[in-house]
């Protein structure tokens, strides 16, 4: 999705918005999956300090961000908040595994 009209797109907008609320914005390319998530937190946390918030220009890598930062020791969204895009079908299936009330 890197390099497509929409990822190009995402990033743009992440990026102005982040001009327009003042707040630091940086893009970071990662491989469209859970692994490539995982690689992508894990390169965050080496490289940078201070951050509340990511995002995720697709759900499966928003995935293996939170997979990553919980195995980093981090507590999701409580010190790191992470959001994904376009609703597929395996961060649908998280959440209501999640909701699933045990009875």
């Amino acid at each position: 999705d890197r390099q497509t009209a929409g990822s190009a797109s995402k990033q743009k907008g992440f990026l102005t918005a982040c001009e327009r609320l003042g707040v630091c914005g940086r893009v970071l390319e990662a491989e469209f999956s859970v692994e490539g998530g995982k690689q992508a937190a894990k390169k965050l946390l080496a490289g940078c300090s201070g951050f509340d918030g990511i995002v995720c220009g697709e759900d499966e890598t928003a995935v293996g961000v939170v997979k990553g930062l919980i195995g980093a020791g981090l507590h999701v969204p409580r010190d790191v908040a992470v959001s994904g895009y376009n609703n597929s079908s395996i961060i649908i299936s998280k959440i209501i595994q999640h909701k699933k009330i045990p009875g």
